[in-house]
């Protein structure tokens, strides 16, 4: 839906989605179609990439980790899993949604030109460790 609308004056532009690549990577209970989801908006991502990039149309996804917002309060133990995160995550807090909005400005700035067809990791190295 967005394609004619960005190639409509020659400028191309910017697609942004939101994933959580560790979901695709490792298993958690109750969270099967939530992962394939997530393992779909990754794969559309790759390939919308290629296949946009001719137009100057760059894509690429943002994979936050826990991100302490209100949401938390529907999680059960919401208030439990941001400390674990906290204590857990090599940056020593846990991704705020300043973070996430940091990664999509740079996403969409010039200097993200070649940026095309990533997942970018917002969780301060959480994924990285072996746990």
């Amino acid at each position: 839906a967005a394609f004619p609308l960005l190639t409509a004056h020659d400028g191309g532009g910017r697609i942004i989605a939101v994933t959580a690549r560790i979901a695709t990577e490792r298993a958690f209970p109750y969270y099967g179609t939530v992962a394939a989801s997530k393992a779909a908006i990754n794969t559309l991502t790759a390939y919308l990439a290629v296949e946009l990039a001719p137009h100057n149309i760059s894509v690429n996804a943002i994979s936050p980790g826990l991100v302490d917002t209100e949401a938390l309060a529907y999680f059960r133990r919401g208030g439990e899993l941001l400390e674990k995160a906290r204590c857990m995550t090599p940056s020593g807090r846990a991704t705020n949604v300043d973070d996430i909005a940091g990664v999509a400005a740079f996403l969409c700035s010039d200097a993200a030109r070649q940026v095309n067809g990533q997942v970018l990791e917002v969780d301060g190295g959480y994924t990285r460790l072996f746990l």
